[in-house]
């Protein structure tokens, strides 16, 4: 699936059982797979994620919950998201349309604040297609999924120069798979699999700010595991699917009222989906199967021009972004070329992001594997 983690971001993966863990590593249903967060607020998206020490509107629902604290009047944010198609390894993913994010915040008194969000976390169109494997073989079907996710949050200044913040919400995986192996015998070996299931998740953030120019953030995502059912010819079985943990260091730094300049670093638990393969009793084929942690590292500028005496500071934003994204894709080492073929890991990659906001409205463009994203976004005072 892709897809950053931003989580972020993890694949596929785990049975109860040592053969049918064995079956699940090789199967080709989650050969081009990976969870990885995606962009839902159009803000976030024009500065490529960079905002683990930054936001104070009602995207900090969502965010960084610590920002809460910062809202300063009622604002509500609503977001678009359309992917367009592309390759994704062997196979093609799907143009598509969803909702990005719905989320609010309520500042309380002087020293709290409130909110409250929905998004889409993953929408997947995976149409697996039958490119020839060493054994002449080949795979053909189809994956769709569906990650939504709603919550509350809430924010506190513990000290002016210090604000604390937690996120807790109930994210929901649809999944629903099939593809069939046909051998350069003609033998067919069907597979399918689903999954629709609830799990809570939860975030902490930290926000510090020893001056007026300078924040610094630290945020906190939990790892999500849903449980989902395999079919195959020899039975059925469980398995897991699994969205890694997250942890993010962010600094803000405003040389200017008109300038901000954003860094964030992102340490990615990709290993959570190895560690599930062993600890579930799986086979010879999941000792091989191996994915690693990893860092992302994210920068970011912001530009509010003012002109004269004439400051359109709330009206005009120009925003710029580069992410240096790790990939959550299985890799196999050993010596099976058909799964050497299958799940043959990912390199980095780089993704860049250009945003405008104007008065109520925001437009960003990514620039990303296997294709490019446009999040449009509307805000609303109260």
């Amino acid at each position: 699936m892709n897809r950053p983690a931003r989580l972020a971001l993890a694949v596929v993966s785990a049975l109860s059982t040592a053969a049918s863990a064995s079956a699940q590593t090789a199967a080709p249903l989650f050969r081009s797979w990976e969870w990885a967060e995606e962009p839902q607020s159009a803000r976030a998206a024009g500065l490529a994620g960079a905002v683990a020490a930054e936001p104070s509107d009602g995207s900090a629902a969502l965010l960084f919950p610590a920002g809460l604290s910062l809202v300063s009047e009622p604002d509500l944010r609503v977001s678009l998201r359309f992917t367009g198609s592309g390759s994704l390894h062997l196979d093609h993913v799907g143009s598509r349309g969803a909702p990005g994010e719905v989320a609010f915040a309520l500042p309380v008194g002087l020293r709290w604040g409130v909110g409250a969000y929905f998004r889409d976390r993953r929408h997947l169109d995976l149409e697996i297609r039958d490119e020839a494997l060493p054994d002449g073989s080949f795979d053909r079907g189809d994956l769709n999924v569906t990650g939504q996710e709603a919550g509350v949050a809430v924010g506190f200044a513990a000290l002016p120069s210090l604000r604390i913040g937690a996120r807790a919400g109930l994210a929901r995986a649809e999944l629903s798979g099939q593809v069939t192996t046909t051998s350069a015998s003609g033998a067919v070996s069907p597979v399918s699999s689903s999954c629709r299931d609830d799990a809570p998740r939860f975030g902490v953030g930290v926000l510090f700010a020893p001056e007026q120019r300078v924040q610094v953030g630290l945020e906190i995502d939990t790892k999500v595991t849903w449980s989902g059912r395999e079919l195959t010819p020899a039975g059925e079985s469980s398995y897991e699917l699994v969205s890694p943990a997250r942890v993010a260091f962010g600094v803000l730094y405003r040389p200017s009222t008109a300038v901000q300049i954003l860094g964030q670093v992102d340490r990615v638990g990709w290993s959570a989906v190895e560690d599930a393969l062993r600890c579930c009793g799986a086979g010879p084929a999941a000792d091989d199967l191996t994915l690693e942690d990893a860092t992302d590292v994210r920068l970011a500028l912001e530009l509010r021009p003012q002109y004269g005496d004439i400051g359109i500071w709330n009206r005009v934003a120009l925003r710029v972004g580069v992410h240096s994204r790790s990939r959550g894709l299985l890799e196999y080492l050993g010596d099976e070329a058909v799964l050497q073929a299958r799940f043959p890991g990912a390199s980095r990659s780089t993704e860049w992001s250009v945003g405008l906001a104007f008065w109520r409205f925001e437009v960003s463009w990514i620039g990303r594997k296997p294709s490019s994203v446009w999040v449009f976004g509307v805000r609303q005072h109260f």
